[in-house]
């Protein structure tokens, strides 16, 4: 099987949540790119990643469907300002703007990594990550940051 065919099934079956992660790890990884296009001067090339980005931005963002969950405004805001900032370091070439689109998007990816891989637990309940005592690894980490945020 091609690499590219295993891609496919791997998108075909995947969850919603999934898809969106990996949505944001391709901007990450694209915003990783232009970067480094930047830094070699190569713009035209950069220039084509970054609408690649602004793509995949606007993807997330039409992605917030669900008006009645309050959380979805946030969100919203959030994938606005994210393409903002995009339009912006393009510009001009800020390469300041462009590494903190990256950071909150690296924030995002590990919210929705979690998200996942909760998912994944929750739908394989005989999967090796839960322990003989019927609990998951998620609930460890869960259990460790309560206790962090609690001292």
């Amino acid at each position: 099987m091609s690499a590219e065919a295993f891609l496919r099934l791997d998108i075909e079956a995947s969850s919603p949540a999934r898809l969106r992660l990996l949505l944001i790890q391709k901007a990450v990884g694209l915003s990783h790119l232009v970067l480094h296009l930047w830094e070699e001067g190569d713009y035209q090339k950069a220039d084509q990643w970054i609408l690649r980005i602004r793509d995949i931005l606007s993807e997330l963002l039409e992605g917030v469907t669900d008006k009645q969950n309050s959380a979805a405004g946030p969100i919203s805001d959030l994938y606005v300002y994210l393409i903002q900032l995009l339009d912006q370091s393009a510009a001009g070439r800020v390469e300041e703007g462009l590494k903190s689109l990256s950071e909150v998007l690296e924030i995002d990816m590990e919210t929705w990594s979690l998200f996942v891989r909760q998912e994944n637990i929750s739908a394989a309940p005989n999967s090796p990550a839960f322990s003989a005592h019927g609990s998951s690894d998620f609930d460890s980490i869960s259990s460790s940051i309560e206790l962090d945020l609690q001292m």
